[in-house]
C-alpha cells in the first residue's frame, strides 16, 4: 500500500501532524509537543539545501501514526509501509529519497534537544549529538499549523 500522488495533500498532513503528539504524548506540560512542531524545528536547524527534506521527513506519520523507535525496530512490516509512503511523499513534493545523512543528523540533534527540554526522566547526554542552543516550548496545534503555512 502506498498513496497515490492525488491522495497526498499538504493540508491533510499538517492538520494531522499538528495534533499528533511526539513521544506518544510522554512530554512535560499541559500542551502536547506535536510532530509538526518537531518538523518545523528540523527545518530551521537544517543546512541550506536540506530544509524542505527536513520539514517533510516525518510526513508519513500523518498516515500511519508515530511509533516510537524501539517498537518500530521490531515491526518490519510497519517499516516497509513507512518506506513506501515516504517514497510516495518524496515523489509528490520532489524531494530526494532516501533522506540525506544531514537530515538524520538534524533529527537526532532535535531528539537530544527535545529530551533535554521536554522529557522528565531522560538522559540525552548519551546521544550522538548535543542539544541545540535553544529551548523548546510546545506550541498549540493552531500556532503550529500557522508556522508551517
Amino acid at each position: 500500500m502506498a498513496p497515490k500522488p492525488s491522495e497526498i495533500k499538504l493540508e491533510d498532513i499538517t492538520w494531522a501532524l499538528s495534533r499528533m503528539p511526539r513521544f506518544n504524548g510522554h512530554t512535560q506540560g499541559e500542551t502536547p509537543y506535536s510532530v509538526l512542531q518537531h518538523l518545523c524545528h528540523c527545518h530551521d536547524a537544517a543546512p541550506e539545501g536540506h530544509k524542505r527534506e527536513a520539514l517533510s521527513h516525518d510526513f508519513s506519520e500523518s498516515m500511519i501514526s508515530d511509533i516510537c523507535s524501539p517498537a518500530k525496530a521490531i515491526l518490519p512490516q510497519y517499516r516497509e509501509l513507512e518506506r513506501r509512503i515516504e517514497i510516495a511523499i518524496a515523489n509528490k513534493f520532489k524531494l530526494r529519497y532516501p533522506w540525506s545523512p544531514e537530515v538524520k543528523t538534524v533529527d537526532l540533534t532535535l531528539l537530544s534537544t527535545e529530551m533535554r527540554d521536554l522529557m522528565k526522566h531522560s538522559d540525552y547526554t548519551n546521544l550522538p549529538y548535543p542539544p541545540l542552543n535553544m529551548r523548546i516550548k510546545p506550541w498549540s496545534a493552531k500556532k503550529t499549523r500557522y508556522k508551517n503555512s
